[in-house]
């Protein structure tokens, strides 16, 4: 009768959530995304997990989401104070319950007062691990709720993966270990700060460690000047890079409650909760991590440290020429010369253009375990973009790689670009404006190639109406660009009297 019990629960989200995709912006649709909301987060375990996924989407429902998370029924004192004495009875002993209380996907944070010292205790619900031991059926029906996320991967391989990373959240010992290594990365860093574990009184299913009160994101932007939320950016940034890029470690779990800011004088720093759901890459991984950013970096075919990374190479090899290209889109943000704001990326309609129909080859190429560290680059695009400023993290990103440079040179040694093809010309470096007039240069501006996608702001006005009046339209002459993977050519070339215009790429 409990496993029909949970089948039907889950039955029910997944009703719901088919409802409301077919009731779109209507009041049905406004109290079937209410049903939902409120029911995933009481469930407690994967759906509410899913219900902090959704939370963070850009659409009308996300405040839905938000709201159910803080409308959670938190475990009563009574509950509380009996789980600690089967959990951990030595910090039980002296210890004081306080008010503060915090509800989480997989358990829930509670505040301690012991030796005159403050202690945050995070106690694993008792219905945990039942809502994690499901059949494949009801994890199904659960995930078509954020089936946005799975594009791209095989349903069966992404499921797994999500299922195996929430199970590896319910061993708090492992949590801990993982905690340390963060706190050691940050430990001399005072504007981020990792609370410090206190493994002497933590097990399995209590985790004990330092008190670090914060601001949420929404009371922080509330109190803060925007060069202050500039520097909360600024400390994302370095958090994520550090952590993912520079350690091997990531923090697959950005939901708003997991970041927490302070505010001291002019002083910002970042608090980070929860880990949960941290993937430790090995020296593989990480080394190919690296040099994917090596190779973009430099404009080489990244394919070598993609087929490290696990993806399938039958499917990368019919998308090998145009593999530069599309890196340089995807990664776009970590080597901006300038602030990038993520809003303009326009990453879709991009990787469609370079790709066209063979864009599935790529994705469906991909290993489900990228999925972890899609999560974590999408923590870091949402915080900045919210704290606004942009993302600028192109020094920090070429630091690293330069410290791990010789980890970077070994990997690419140890991996044969089994795809290698004879390519006849290469990804461009620079986008050329050039204009002369009586066969003298008169103009000529460089930039960087990818400005290319942007060229109709850096061409004159009375040139776009030239284009115009000559059945020229320049979004579609960006268009054959990309379809070209960013090769050199002449975009366009007008004469104009005794004034030539030359555009292309070198």
């Amino acid at each position: 009768m409990k496993t029909l019990s949970k089948t039907l629960k889950y039955a029910g989200l997944s009703t719901l959530a088919a409802g409301s995709r077919l009731l779109k912006k209507t009041s049905l649709h406004d109290a079937l995304q209410r049903s939902l909301a409120s029911k995933m987060t009481a469930m407690k375990g994967i759906p509410m997990k899913v219900s902090q996924v959704l939370a963070m989407r850009e659409d009308e429902s996300a405040e839905l989401f938000e709201q159910a998370q803080q409308d959670i029924e938190l475990m009563s004192d009574e509950l509380v104070l009996s789980l600690l004495a089967e959990y951990s009875p030595v910090f039980l002993q002296k210890a004081l319950l306080q008010t503060e209380k915090k509800g989480a996907s997989l358990g829930q944070v509670c505040h301690f007062l012991r030796d005159g010292c403050h202690y945050a205790v995070k106690l694993q619900y008792p219905e945990s691990e039942d809502n994690l031991d499901m059949d494949n059926k009801a994890f199904s029906l659960v995930s078509s709720t954020f089936s946005n996320f799975s594009k791209g991967f095989q349903c069966s391989e992404y499921a797994e993966t999500f299922k195996e990373e929430l199970n590896l959240e319910l061993d708090y010992d492992r949590e801990a270990r993982l905690q340390q290594e963060f706190f050691d990365i940050f430990e001399k860093c005072s504007s981020i700060i990792i609370p410090r574990v206190e493994s002497l009184f933590s097990s399995g299913r209590c985790l004990v460690m330092s008190w670090e009160p914060s601001l949420s994101m929404k009371e922080f932007q509330k109190q803060a000047t925007m060069d202050e939320q500039k520097k909360a950016s600024a400390l994302i940034t370095e958090f994520y890079l550090q952590s993912t890029l520079a350690s091997g470690l990531i923090h697959a779990d950005p939901n708003p409650g997991n970041f927490g800011f302070r505010l001291h004088g002019d002083a910002v720093q970042l608090v980070v909760y929860d880990f949960g759901s941290v993937v430790k890459l090995n020296t593989q991984e990480h080394n190919s991590l690296l040099a994917l950013f090596q190779l973009v970096q430099d404009g080489q075919n990244p394919a070598p440290a993609l087929l490290r990374l696990g993806f399938d190479a039958a499917l990368l090899k019919v998308i090998y020429e145009q593999l530069p290209a599309l890196m340089v889109v995807l990664l776009q943000p970590f080597f901006s010369e300038q602030r990038f704001e993520v809003t303009s990326w326009n990453r879709k309609e991009k990787v469609t253009d370079i790709l066209g129909d063979k864009r599935w080859n790529f994705m469906a190429a991909a290993p489900a375990g990228l999925f972890m560290l899609m999560r974590s680059f999408y923590g870091l695009f949402y915080y900045t973009d919210k704290l606004g400023g942009g993302l600028f993290c192109s020094p920090q990103v070429k630091c690293i790689l330069k410290e791990k440079r010789q980890e970077v040179l070994t990997c690419l040694s140890e991996q044969k670009d089994s795809l290698t093809k004879v390519v006849q010309a290469g990804l461009s470096r620079y986008l050329i404006i050039s204009v002369m007039e009586n066969s003298r240069q008169k103009v000529k501006l460089t930039f960087p190639f990818q400005s290319v996608d942007s060229l109709s702001s850096l061409v004159p006005n009375e040139v776009l109406q030239n284009l115009k009046d000559r059945n020229i339209v320049i979004a579609e002459l960006v268009k054959d660009v990309r379809r070209s993977a960013y090769r050199p050519q002449v975009i366009f070339s007008l004469c104009d009297g005794n004034k030539q215009i030359k555009v292309y790429l070198e």
